[in-house]
């Protein structure tokens, strides 16, 4: 009922769909700590496509829109900014969310400026394996630039050893892929 009502300002027949979800919830009696925020945060985003839309751009065309407003320079900060400002996304879903628009949008985003989101598990594999000496996330964003040509696309790479191989306590050393190359700065 919640995120149903907060939609209904929008109006439009595509909050069918997310009306009946919401009611569901409701009928059904769950109890989610964090539904209004994340509710609000859709409504967020409902609104960012309504306002591109009255300038004549589609979803798909997001990076596009920050780009004819804003320049070259300017566009990928400012899209960054704009998507940090909806509610329960983040730094981190935002910089995740736009490498994966940059593929399926077919944009010409330029991925290689995002720089590694503060993950933990990303964080401590860039230290073990010797990358920076602590975990920093500046650092271990500068060290992503000088590493890597696109920080972000090796951000899956770490993250993916990070949780199944380099945990935090007790990490599978012998088993993970990168053993050979890891100065195991534990």
């Amino acid at each position: 009922m919640i995120l149903g009502s907060l939609l209904r300002e929008l109006g439009g027949p595509e909050l069918s769909l997310v009306d009946s979800i919401t009611d569901w919830f409701a009928w059904n009696d769950i109890k989610m700590p964090r539904i209004r925020r994340i509710a609000e945060g859709i409504l967020d985003i409902v609104k960012l496509q309504k306002e591109l839309g009255d300038k004549g751009y589609e979803l798909k065309d997001l990076y596009r829109y920050y780009l004819d407003n804003f320049g070259e320079e300017k566009a990928l900060e400012k899209l960054l900014e704009r998507l940090m400002g909806i509610r329960e996304m983040g730094e981190k879903k935002a910089i995740t969310f736009l490498r994966g628009y940059s593929v399926r949008s077919g944009e010409k985003l330029p991925i290689e400026k995002l720089s590694l989101p503060r993950e933990r598990h990303v964080q401590r594999v860039m230290k073990r394996i010797g990358f920076v000496d602590d975990e920093d996330i500046e650092k271990i964003r500068e060290a992503g630039c000088k590493y890597f040509k696109v920080p972000i696309i090796a951000d899956l790479g770490l993250w993916f050893v990070g949780k199944n191989y380099c945990y935090e306590d007790k990490p599978k050393c012998e088993e993970c892929p990168v053993e050979e190359y890891c100065a195991k700065n534990i």
